[in-house]
């Protein structure tokens, strides 16, 4: 009930007790109920609206590179194929663009003008924000009204003294997206344009463009081969792989950490790291780690380059202190490569290397990382960090005949674990589906670059990473249906069906006997 609806329900009680009816003899017209809004249909609909707007908007004359609309080619006659292959492509786009994925069809600066550019940079920014303020709008729907328990289960997860209104939950979101956003963008200037003397109009304009895209794990680039001509600049791997980390840790992590100072004695001023916070740090440490020492071990001699000259050791029996020293930097490089990449493996999309050169090995390993993802309430997709962690804890407490799934002095309430295994399902489900689909429809592929590379597609799209192995631009106007589908998917999908687990919680009236069935 709205501000107006109130006053007049007061004003017509205060006319009832005026004409004596007031007190219990009243008969009083009920309440008028507040129309709730859906948040799954919201969600739905807010990345649905940005796709179809951003689509049409791609598809005029203002944002095509040729000055006419996208199905029209010069000195050709209007058919139909191409207009709807017109279509499809720019739908692809925006989808990329929304879900934050990075998978291209086309090269954006080759296909697209300057207003086409801006379109898909308005489309990653509001759908990487968009994703974090509904997120965060989500856990506040949750939890933040429901009860003094569900108070200060919020409180312990984002580390605050007290619970937030939903206006500071959203306020404090987006202020933190744009302070890393902002950060980013001025050291990538500073490197476009003292170190790769770029002008300075345009080196504004590329900064800006790949930390939004970074720090909203989208992954579309300005450059041509996307940052495969970056990876001599260690610098701005390092700068696009913190934003991308940054940007997948989800925002209660960092509103956690920003309130922790741990230069504090007292206990009741330094705060605390909340287990959200542990199991999100300790899973991105592990995953990144993992994939880089695999990276580095199959790919070492591979993209990472071949080894120049004698090894560190017969520098140093040489006596040849400068040739050690050198090694030693190439190994750092080598490092450094494997690290970054690692991380765009996650959820980012970015290409440091030509990765239509990599190993089935590292290719698998990376399908591995892009199944995890990032964090909840982040712009990472996958699975998420949480999700393998308590799903892992559940197997272990099982084997080890253990009544309740604890980590950390802390017991994680059977709903949860219920809601870890629901998405889990899920996310094969359609993975193996989809899969299943273009095996059938994407024979290209499969010809070029084997079964295993269609796999990773699949994977990359729904996970909404956006990495490929030089196959996007494959797939028949079926396939690239499908792969919109599917990023569509993992972009909502998990987030929708986490809410309707969250928000179904009846309790029985009836409960029926039990009876075993054998399992395993």
């Amino acid at each position: 009930m709205d501000e107006r609806e109130a006053k007049l329900y007061r004003n017509r009680l205060r006319d009832l007790e005026d004409d004596g009816l007031g007190g219990t003899t009243a008969v009083m017209p009920p309440l008028p109920r507040r129309k709730t809004s859906n948040p799954r249909r919201l969600l739905v609909q807010t990345f649905l609206a940005m796709i179809f707007i951003g689509g049409a908007l791609l598809c005029t004359p203002w944002s095509q590179l040729s000055g006419r609309w996208a199905w029209d080619i010069a000195g050709k006659p209007f058919s139909w194929s191409v207009f709807w292959q017109a279509i499809i492509d720019n739908l692809f786009m925006a989808t990329s663009a929304s879900c934050v994925t990075g998978l291209t069809v086309v090269t954006p600066t080759h296909y697209y003008s300057d207003f086409g550019m801006v379109v898909l940079f308005l489309l990653i920014q509001l759908g990487g924000i968009g994703i974090m303020t509904l997120s965060t709008l989500l856990i506040y729907l949750l939890m933040g009204r429901l009860s003094a328990r569900d108070e200060a289960g919020i409180m312990l997860t984002s580390g605050a003294q007290s619970t937030p209104s939903a206006s500071e939950l959203l306020k404090k979101t987006v202020r933190y997206a744009f302070f890393f956003e902002s950060l980013g963008a001025v050291v990538l200037f500073s490197r476009y344009y003292f170190t790769h003397g770029m002008a300075f109009g345009k080196s504004w304009w590329y900064a800006t463009y790949h930390a939004v895209s970074a720090f909203c794990n989208a992954g579309i680039s300005l450059h041509p081969e996307n940052l495969v001509a970056m990876q001599d600049d260690k610098v701005y791997m390092l700068v696009i792989a913190f934003l991308v980390t940054v940007g997948g840790l989800g925002f209660l992590v960092l509103a956690n950490l920003s309130r922790y100072r741990f230069w504090k004695r007292d206990i009741r001023q330094r705060g605390h790291v909340s287990l959200q916070s542990r199991i999100v740090l300790w899973s991105t440490l592990g995953c990144v780690g993992i994939g880089t020492l695999l990276f580095l071990i199959f790919e070492w001699n591979g993209l990472l380059g071949e080894n120049r000259g004698p090894s560190v050791a017969e520098y140093l029996v040489a006596g040849d202190w400068d040739g050690a020293l050198s090694g030693v930097m190439e190994w750092g490089h080598k490092a450094i490569d494997a690290v970054c990449q690692t991380t765009m493996f996650r959820t980012a999309g970015f290409n440091f290397f030509d990765l239509g050169q990599a190993t089935q090995q590292s290719t698998f390993v990376a399908i591995l990382v892009m199944l995890i993802g990032g964090s909840p309430a982040s712009t990472a997709g996958g699975i998420k960090t949480t999700t393998v962690v308590i799903l892992y804890l559940t197997i272990r407490a099982m084997l080890r005949g253990e009544q309740d799934v604890c980590v950390h002095h802390r017991t994680i309430p059977p709903s949860i674990v219920r809601e870890a295994m629901v998405i889990v399902f899920f996310y094969f489900f359609v993975l193996v589906g989809i899969y299943m689909i273009l095996l059938t429809t994407e024979p290209a592929i499969l010809a070029e670059h084997g079964s295993l590379a269609l796999f990773y597609e699949v994977t990359s799209a729904l996970g909404t990473v956006g990495t490929s192995i030089n196959s996007t631009g494959l797939l028949t106007p079926f396939g690239r249906v499908v792969i919109s589908i599917a990023m569509f998917l993992g972009r909502v999908g998990p987030i929708t069906l986490a809410m309707a687990v969250s928000m179904r919680n009846p309790t029985p009236r009836i409960r029926y006997p039990e009876e075993n069935v054998i399992v395993g």
